[in-house]
């Protein structure tokens, strides 16, 4: 049986966001608290000022560097590349992120 890919909801801030869909930075450096695999999808939100604009994208894990010699203990550089994602609504959106969030013990 395929793995599913899995869906991570991600804050983004400025001027990482608009570097991301300008297609200019196809990277992202996180945490890896949660288990990233290559062909998960993250939906990265942008914010400014600590809150949601309400803009996000969808992009595709495509690569994933997690070596001591070169990412910071606990971080990971993944290669990222866009995916078209469809969302209902906002809300649904929300819904979903507060789930991950109680799944991984933020809320």
């Amino acid at each position: 049986m395929k793995n599913r890919a899995r869906i991570h909801h991600l804050k983004t801030v400025q001027p990482y966001f608009d570097d991301v869909i300008s297609g200019k930075k196809t990277f992202e450096v996180r945490r890896n608290d949660r288990d990233f695999k290559v062909g998960d999808i993250l939906v990265l939100f942008e914010c400014v000022d600590g809150k949601k604009t309400g803009a996000y994208t969808g992009q595709k894990i495509t690569y994933i560097l997690d070596n001591k010699e070169y990412c910071k203990e606990g971080y990971v550089v993944l290669g990222i590349e866009h995916e078209l994602v469809f969302v209902d609504t906002v809300e649904h959106i929300e819904i979903e992120l507060d789930k991950e969030m109680k799944r991984i013990g933020i809320k």
